[in-house]
């Protein structure tokens, strides 16, 4: 199989040395498994020989660039094991570190690909595994909550155990998300909400007198939103988004938990987010 590396274009050296060199950052890039066919994926993983392969040219990239390791993207990766233990073992003879992207448990049908055993298994040759606890309602057109704070530990429950636990980043999201029943779910950066909800007020001050709706806390999800309008002033949809509020309450559970985080992304939110790291 031939593989081809897309993205190195975006590698720029003078930031990653800036990063560096203004505190103890380590620099571990994003590597997805793109654009594959079910053939493709089966032949794969099937052949160690394959994997063996891909293994080294990820390597040749990170030592190009002398990053300090990899974060791997590529679905559930209970299919991919061999590849994984592959690509661990020349990372760590240098030193290097690897962390694999889990998605979030959010179905039954999730717990078949993984569970409490693949993650201790994997646990042996991964670093860290960075869990995508976010988009837990980007398939409800009315909208909801980003990530449910009861589901978060529901998911830290059902996949690590106190021995590994320790090797798990729950994610957060700086990002909003806005619901509308005629289109799909849409994110927004924290500077876009912002510009809403300073226009909405306005809004509200000119037709309602100043009487304008406040934002709206979600006690059992522990997340914020508000009605999104139109320049008439007719609701149009819900947009739901982090505050300092439920992003403090997460950090606290995660604290209690005793696992790390993982922010998607950084620059999605806003500056003040990074007072309560």
């Amino acid at each position: 199989m031939k593989y081809d590396m897309d993205g190195e274009h975006d590698v720029d050296q003078n930031w990653i040395q800036q990063v560096r060199s203004d505190s103890n950052v380590k620099v571990l890039p994003r590597f997805q498994l793109r654009n594959w066919s079910g053939d493709d994926l089966r032949a794969f993983i099937a052949n160690k020989q394959e994997s063996q392969q891909l293994a080294l040219e990820i390597d040749e990239q990170v030592k190009k660039y002398n990053f300090d390791g990899v974060v791997l993207e590529c679905g559930f990766p209970a299919f991919f094991q061999i590849f994984i233990k592959e690509l661990s073992t020349v990372l760590h003879q240098q030193g290097r570190q690897l962390i694999i992207v889990l998605p979030s448990i959010l179905v039954e049908e999730h717990k078949k690909y993984m569970n409490d055993e693949i993650f201790a298994s994997m646990a042996k040759y991964v670093d860290r595994f960075s869990l995508m606890t976010y988009d837990y309602s980007s398939h409800v057109l009315n909208g909801g909550p980003a990530s449910p704070i009861e589901w978060m530990m529901d998911n830290i429950d059902y996949l690590t155990t106190a021995e590994n636990r320790h090797q798990l980043l729950v994610g957060l999201n700086l990002y909003a998300t806005s619901y509308l029943q005629t289109r799909s779910p849409e994110p927004l950066v924290m500077k876009t909400v912002l510009e809403k909800l300073v226009e909405q007020q306005e809004l509200d001050d000119l037709v309602n007198e100043g009487n304008q709706e406040e934002l709206n806390w979600d006690k059992e999800s522990q997340e914020a939103w508000f009605v999104e309008k139109d320049e008439d002033g007719i609701k149009q949809g819900t947009i739901w988004l982090p505050t300092l509020r439920s992003i403090r309450n997460r950090l606290r559970m995660a604290e209690d938990y005793g696992v790390g985080v993982s922010l998607w992304e950084v620059g999605q939110g806003l500056d003040y987010f990074y007072d309560l790291f």
